[in-house]
């Protein structure tokens, strides 16, 4: 059997200050020149950036100055939960771009509604027409311009698509003086086939169907 050689109680205190000292430096960070308080204050907005959005299922799960949003803009009708989301402080730069609320009513722009708590229902089906604007899901396109192209969904939970797209030149509706038909799409314009005119305070729009097609991958849900 081979014998240890002795070893001192000094040789192992010193080598455990070396050691320990050796962790410590590693791990200790240099404090800001305000005695920490910097690291600290940092440390605090990145925890609470962490924390996962509140869920809710309607506006009493929010805090004031909050409001409940769902996707896919259901209004809490589909089985996923809301989450809890800032109310705009101010909607002064808003351009007039009207929408359809949860609440059933018409609001001038994206961010008075949700400056109001509100948030926007996919699809639509808000009461009431405007002059020159017609229904298109959450949104209201601009007739003089714009006519609504809607592919439908067979899954709820997967809301029917809604888009405001260009008109075509020959369906401006110029002065107002004459009304466009459906007619007026040129040939190989998508779902043309499923058109029909929509009705409004002022000039008729168009609605362009799509059955059995997924919009294009350039465009965004509305």
């Amino acid at each position: 059997m081979r014998l240890l050689a002795p070893v001192s109680l000094a040789s192992l205190f010193a080598g455990a200050i070396a050691v320990a000292g050796g962790c410590s430096k590693r791990a200790t960070s240099p404090l800001s020149s305000d005695g920490g308080q910097t690291l600290v204050a940092a440390t605090a907005d990145a925890a609470a950036t962490a924390l996962p959005a509140t869920s809710c299922h309607d506006n009493a799960g929010c805090s004031s100055d909050q409001y409940c949003v769902f996707q896919p803009g259901l209004c809490g009708k589909g089985q996923r939960a809301g989450t809890c989301q800032s109310r705009p402080a101010a909607c002064a730069d808003a351009t007039f771009a009207p929408v359809c609320g949860c609440d059933a009513k018409i609001y001038d722009s994206e961010c008075a509604a949700r400056s109001a708590g509100v948030d926007l229902a996919v699809m639509g089906q808000c009461g009431g027409r405007m002059p020159d604007w017609i229904p298109c899901g959450k949104q209201f396109c601009n007739v003089r311009r714009d006519y609504c192209a809607i592919y439908l969904s067979d899954v709820f939970d997967l809301p029917t698509d809604h888009f405001c797209r260009p008109l075509p030149a020959s369906c401006l509706p110029g002065d107002g003086s004459g009304h466009p038909t459906c007619d007026c799409f040129p040939a190989g314009t998508p779902c043309a086939s499923f058109c029909g005119p929509m009705v409004t305070d002022g000039l008729p729009g168009f609605h362009l169907t799509c059955q059995g097609v997924s919009p294009p991958r350039d465009q965004t849900r509305h």
